[in-house]
């Protein structure tokens, strides 16, 4: 950007970082924050890819605005769009298309899903990803992120609440979170 003269998109890629920066600091010591914070982190994030990417990554949000001002841990979200781009998107020759959608469950509860239209995991590594997450299976070849964003969830809001990940081989992949529908820090 900067050597195309691209002034209007390097402040635009510099305030993002900067906004992802600062959120990263942590200055108030807390491992909650509001949904909206939560999301604006990743629109951050996504944006600034979206500048790498062009056209190729699309994303789309679907928030119920009374929800943004709900209670999540902080960090929960952009590591799993990072996942996305990095084993969907990145395997992919044609267009990439994110789906973030928050809407409540009807029972006092929050649902997160954060899908994409990526190649899908096979059925067999499917199920050891999911036992690994449920603490049933080695980490084997698998990074610890979306293992973390699991047991904090857990730990911090107890069950029902947590991670789960499907997936349809050649279709994408759906991780889902589910959080009590909490207001104010």
């Amino acid at each position: 950007l900067a050597i195309r003269k691209d002034t209007q998109g390097v402040c635009t890629a510099l305030q993002s970082l900067g906004d992802m920066f600062r959120y990263s600091t942590n200055r108030d010591n807390r491992s909650t924050t509001l949904l909206r914070s939560e999301l604006q982190h990743v629109q951050n994030y996504l944006h600034i890819q979206h500048m790498r990417f062009g056209k190729r990554l699309q994303y789309e949000l679907a928030v119920e605005e009374r929800l943004l001002d709900c209670v999540t841990l902080k960090f929960i979200l952009q590591p799993i769009v990072e996942n996305s781009l990095h084993y969907a998107m990145e395997g992919m020759d044609g267009s990439y298309l994110l789906r973030i959608s928050i809407q409540p469950t009807g029972q006092g509860d929050i649902r997160i899903q954060i899908a994409d239209n990526g190649p899908g995991i096979e059925a067999k590594k499917l199920r050891q990803i999911q036992l690994f997450l449920a603490n049933q299976g080695s980490q084997g070849e698998f990074g610890i992120g979306m293992k973390n964003i699991a047991q904090r969830l857990s730990l911090y809001f107890s069950e029902p609440y947590g991670l789960s990940i499907d997936s349809v081989e050649g279709a994408g992949v759906t991780v889902t979170l589910l959080l009590p529908e909490r207001r104010g820090l």
